[in-house]
């Protein structure tokens, strides 16, 4: 009897054991989800301000690393210089340093050429054009002055300075343009406003012309065409209608005919065929076909007027 007593205390107690701790998991599990919500809600209502803070954070880490790789850029051999420029996929570099420009390796960081010029530009064809005391020369990789100082810089013109095929577009001391070789002889003598070295040969421009020149300078055409218009002219043609009766119709047709501007003559137009053959000189105001054969050409006052057959 004792100990069947003492068994259902001890049930009794376990059981009331039993109940505290559910009563207990319940409460944690409760303060728990409580918890949880919480967070969530404050994730969500803080995620905007902690994307702004984290990406504020990022893009001033990034900007720290690009200054920081900027500031090593900026030295060279050691010290510390005022910019450094690099071109394309050049391995030389140029460097500023109290004002001077010179010339580095970008893969070594050493100096090649020292800070002694005023200007410089980069290397090409193992060329590289620097400016002493307002004239321009050339000199190469080690240094040394190839072409001597005689040369001026028209900035506005061409920014870069460079030699492509051998040649390259340089200005004398008058500012007339030319283009020298590499010896720093006039292939083209400098007298010209301006000269572009372009696949299709050299193209030069005055005060009222621009010209075609062969590569030593000689004039292939002193007239280029700037401008071409087809020539249309009304004329009727015999159609019947829809009640079967002969009408005359007005229709505009496209001719074999060109009139062509040219930059020498500004402002004036000649004839051409279909061919590009010059059938006229370009001396008139206007030209207007009257039909397939005839053509009406009017002189530079605008109103004076001849018919020609062609």
């Amino acid at each position: 009897m004792i100990m069947e007593k003492k068994e259902k205390e001890e049930k009794v107690d376990a059981q009331k054991s039993t109940g505290k701790n559910m009563k207990l998991y319940t409460v944690c599990s409760f303060v728990a989800g409580l918890c949880m919500a919480f967070f969530i809600a404050n994730l969500i209502g803080g995620c905007d301000e902690r994307h702004e803070v984290n990406n504020t954070v990022r893009y001033a880490n990034v900007e720290r690393a690009i200054n920081d790789v900027m500031q090593e850029k900026e030295k060279v051999d050691g010290m510390k210089v005022d910019e450094t420029w690099k071109h394309g996929m050049d391995s030389i570099g140029i460097f500023k340093k109290d004002g001077k420009r010179g010339f580095y390796s970008l893969n070594t960081d050493k100096v090649l050429v020292p800070a002694t010029y005023t200007h410089a530009c980069f290397f090409s064809e193992g060329l590289a054009a620097v400016e002493k005391d307002g004239k321009i020369g050339f000199i190469n990789m080690k240094g040394a002055l190839v072409i001597p100082y005689q040369f001026v810089h028209r900035t506005n013109d061409r920014p870069d300075i460079v030699f492509k095929d051998g040649r390259c577009v340089m200005a004398n001391g008058n500012g007339q343009m030319g283009v020298i070789n590499r010896k720093g002889e006039w292939v083209v003598k400098p007298q010209y406003e301006k000269v572009d070295l372009t696949e299709s040969g050299i193209f030069a421009t005055t005060s009222n012309s621009k010209l075609l020149l062969s590569n030593n300078g000689e004039i292939i055409q002193d007239d280029l065409i700037v401008k071409v218009e087809p020539l249309k002219c009304n004329v009727q043609l015999k159609e019947k209608d829809a009640e079967g009766r002969w009408r005359l119709q007005d229709v505009e047709m496209r001719m074999d005919y060109y009139v062509y501007y040219t930059f020498a003559y500004n402002n004036r137009c000649g004839l051409m065929d279909k061919d590009g053959n010059r059938l006229t000189e370009p001396v008139y105001s206007k030209i207007e076909a009257l039909n397939e054969h005839l053509f009406s050409f009017y002189l530079l006052d605008g109103e004076t007027q001849f018919v020609k057959s062609l």
